[in-house]
This record gives structure tokens, sequence and C-alpha cells, in this order.
């Protein structure tokens, strides 16, 4: 995904990676097959969370150009943007101010910054002790095997 963002042109030309979020998806596959609940008219399902499925073009344009602009007075770099490119309650967070107000203000992006990359450094940690405990389970099934060949 990061590959994606940067060398795909993605963070060039300020749109989003091509990432469908589970909801969506499911969306979308209810519309393909309805026939598992047929009680819900089709324009119920789209009403119910229209509002919420998609960020107002406004507040994303103050949200990229305020991005834009804290990068040109240093105040962040492009370090501090690719996180936001893993955080995946990115939209939702956004989403949320959105529905409070009408800007986003440079404090509240440095603290959605601040959290990605706090939570870019958790998952970092999380897949570093997997690996680890991985390899001790590697490391347990090698001496296992040669224990069962020396017996042989």
């Amino acid at each position: 995904m990061k590959y994606n963002f940067c060398a795909g042109g993605h963070r060039d030309d300020g749109t989003l990676n091509e990432v469908i979020s589970t909801f969506t998806l499911s969306n979308i596959l209810w519309f393909k097959d309805p026939g598992v609940n047929n009680d819900l008219p089709l324009n119920s399902a789209i009403s119910i969370h229209a509002n919420s499925l998609f960020l107002d073009n406004e507040f994303w344009n103050d949200f990229y150009n305020k991005l834009e602009l804290m990068k040109e007075q240093e105040i962040i770099d492009e370090e501090d943007i690719s996180y936001l490119a893993y955080n995946t309650s990115l939209e939702n967070t956004l989403a949320d101010l959105n529905d409070n107000q009408k800007e986003i203000k440079e404090d509240q992006i440095i603290k959605i910054i601040e959290d990605s990359r706090q939570k870019y450094k958790d998952k970092e940690v999380q897949i570093a002790a997997e690996a680890r405990e991985n390899d001790k389970i590697k490391a347990e099934n090698e001496r296992l095997n040669e224990k069962v060949d020396c017996s042989c």
C-alpha cells in the first residue's frame, strides 16, 4: 500500500489508494445478491448509511490543502503524511470531525498524524513480537524433528 501511495502517484495527485472498506464491500455483495434478506427495500439500504459513507468534498479538500500548506511550512514532512496512508480509521476520524465543523484545524491534523504514527509503531511492535514467537516455534519444531530423526 505504501508503494501504491508513493510510487503509484496517489501522493502527488492527492488521491487515495484502491482500497475498499469491508462495509462498502458488504453493501456491494448485498446489491449483487439481495436474496439474503428480501424484506429490506433497496432504497432503504442505500439511504441508511449514505451520509456516513462519504466525506464531504469541501472538508476533504480543506484537509488536503492544509496538509500541503503544513508541508510547505515544514510543520510536517513526507514521512508524517505517509503515516496517514496506513491509518485505516482516517476516513472515520475525518467524517467525525466533519459532522461537528466545516474546517479542520492544524492542531487536529497534527493529532491525527501523531495518532497514525502511534498506531503504525504499535503494529510494528506487534508484528515483531509475532515474528519472534514464530521463530521460537520454528526452532522448537526443528529441534523436535532432529530428535525424531536421531531416534530412528
